[in-house]
């Protein structure tokens, strides 16, 4: 099977069928918190630096500090050591806070408190949807600590220590009305599952000799409260004021711990399958618990996890479709690795595309060595700094990077091409060869063009031994106000379906779903009444799935 025209390779997900698929991205060392409503951002931190991440920008840091919780307006909330804080002794204190448009602004300790201690001060741990309150903890110079909220008003507004030890708030719902964390009891466990609204609310245990339990989280509208009790997973609902069990504490017996849920209910978490040796989970509801890690590689097909211990799912998306959290990636030393694994078309800035021309195909059964064209194109109005690399899969599974650059800098609108020698051997084994682009902090994010090496010619076309096959073209113009042609080419008689998504993973658009003849077609996507954005189409053609991106603007 060989290649005719034109081939191009444009970075992206490619979906096969009607399955969702996965991008895992490896964020560095350090762990992450929080994740923006939106899914495009995540905080965390990395030993005593706090630090947010998008697929655009990378890693950011923001200091010596913490970062727990973000919006979708790249407010982190946390705590950082600030100047103007500062201990009797003139220490700088770290401080809850958040940072905002390059700059981070204390929102101070307990009333009526003064700086006594530069470690133990305040905390922010958790924001609203909206950014207007803050949730944390602060301390008193007898080191009891009381949960707070926070308003622009209001300032910290304490909430109280219902059984006289400590309290803590870790997370608020969408407009702030209803905060959740623990309240320790004085002749009893340190930590209780509590929830204000703003009076405080006990919500029970698994354990009622020994209520001891947490809530980490709250759903956006107050429909899910999650955490741990009694050393297990729990959701709670206001309309059963009963706690449920999130896993069967006889298949895992040695408990876990809820650390996020959405308004749908999906749960996002850790299951400790020995003592001390959590992996991370999801749970969608009124499902079992889903191992990350087996789900990625069994289920997507992700590659590249085999040294990839994941161990915390700490925060999920509104819509699901992104998770974040920590483990060990055994390739390198770390005592903790970041990442991020979306579950629907990544969001991207950065425009590649991998073209051959038609000149050089198809590649001969003795090999051949052929340039390929590499350009890229910063479709935002920031500069953007990322890294590429371009790799040759043969059929033996093997792999042979051919192309790698660790930075490029890409200013608003521009575009930059390069060349590279792509080489053919003819000594390599007979089967399907593919030409895989790896962009930024993707572990595997590709669309893939193939062509077959063997000692025959199955079909002539023209006046050069070759097998088309079925390929899906880049739109044009893009970007696009508001109609784009899309082309695709059939080596037979084919039924084709070609359809449009939003980045959410939303069909917005069906331009096929019909048998068509073998030939080149063209289709036009009318983009009237939907916003501009990044848009992605799949064509499915028999075995075949491809998806590339096209940006409308208006």
């Amino acid at each position: 099977m060989r290649i005719a025209a034109m081939v191009v390779l444009t970075i992206g997900l490619t979906l096969a069928g009607d399955a969702q698929n996965a991008t895992f991205y490896r964020i560095g060392t350090g762990g992450i918190s929080g994740i923006s409503p939106d899914g495009n951002i995540v905080t965390g931190t990395d030993g005593l630096v706090a630090f947010y991440w998008t697929e655009r920008t990378g890693r950011v840091r923001l200091g010596e500090g913490e970062g727990w919780a973000v919006t979708n307006d790249t407010m982190i909330v946390g705590r950082f050591r600030d100047p103007d804080t500062q201990t009797p002794n003139g220490t700088a204190t770290l401080v809850a806070g958040y940072w905002k448009n390059g700059e981070w602004t204390s929102i101070g300790g307990l009333p009526g408190v003064d700086p006594f201690d530069s470690e133990l001060y305040s905390h922010g741990y958790g924001v609203s949807h909206d950014g207007s309150t803050i949730v944390g903890m602060g301390w008193y110079p007898n080191y009891r600590a009381e949960a707070f909220y926070w308003t622009e008003a209001t300032g910290v507004v304490p909430l109280g220590r219902d059984g006289n030890l400590n309290s803590r708030a870790n997370d608020a719902s969408f407009d702030g009305s209803i905060v959740v964390g623990w309240d320790g009891d004085e002749f009893g466990p340190d930590r209780r599952a509590y929830l204000w609204d703003p009076e405080p609310h006990f919500l029970g245990s698994f354990d009622p000799l020994y209520p001891v339990g947490e809530c980490t989280a709250i759903s956006p509208s107050g429909s899910y409260v999650v955490g741990a009790s009694a050393g297990h997973p729990f959701v709670w609902t206001p309309t059963d004021s009963l706690m449920q069990r999130v896993i069967d504490p006889i298949t895992y017996p040695n408990g876990g711990f809820a650390a996020d849920v959405n308004d749908n209910g999906m749960i996002a978490g850790g299951i400790y399958i020995a003592f001390n040796d959590p992996r991370a989970f999801f749970k969608h509801s009124g499902e079992d618990p889903t191992f990350l890690k087996e789900y990625l590689v069994n289920e997507m097909e992700v590659e590249g996890l085999e040294k990839w211990t994941l161990m915390w799912a700490n925060a999920v998306s509104d819509d699901g479709s992104v998770l974040a959290g920590w483990g060990i990636d055994k390739s390198h030393v770390s005592f903790q690795d970041a990442y991020v694994v979306r579950f629907a078309p990544p969001s991207s800035d950065v425009d590649i595309q991998l073209s051959i021309d038609d000149k050089w195909l198809p590649i001969p059964v003795t090999g051949d060595t052929v340039p390929m064209n590499i350009s890229f194109t910063n479709l935002c109005s920031d500069s953007v700094r990322t890294s590429f690399s371009v790799h040759l899969k043969v059929p033996d599974g093997k792999s042979k990077r051919v192309m790698r650059s660790h930075s490029l800098a890409l200013a608003p609108g521009q575009t930059l091409k390069r060349t590279e020698n792509l080489r053919v051997i003819a000594s390599g084994p007979e089967g399907a060869y593919s030409v895989v682009a790896l962009w930024g902090d993707y572990l595997e994010n590709s669309s893939t063009f193939s062509f077959e090496k063997s000692g025959g010619v199955e079909k002539t076309i023209g006046d050069r031994g070759f097998v088309l096959t079925p390929s899906l073209g880049q739109n044009s113009p893009n970007p696009c106000n508001p109609t784009t042609t899309i082309s695709f080419s059939l080596p037979a008689e084919t039924h084709v379906i070609l359809e449009v998504f939003n980045t959410l993973g939303q069909r917005v658009a069906v331009l096929a779903d019909e048998v068509r003849p073998a030939g080149t077609h063209n289709v036009v996507f009318d983009g009237r009444g939907l916003a501009s954005g990044l848009y992605w189409y799949r064509m499915q053609a028999g075995k075949f799935t491809q998806a590339k991106k096209l940006l409308l603007l208006k």
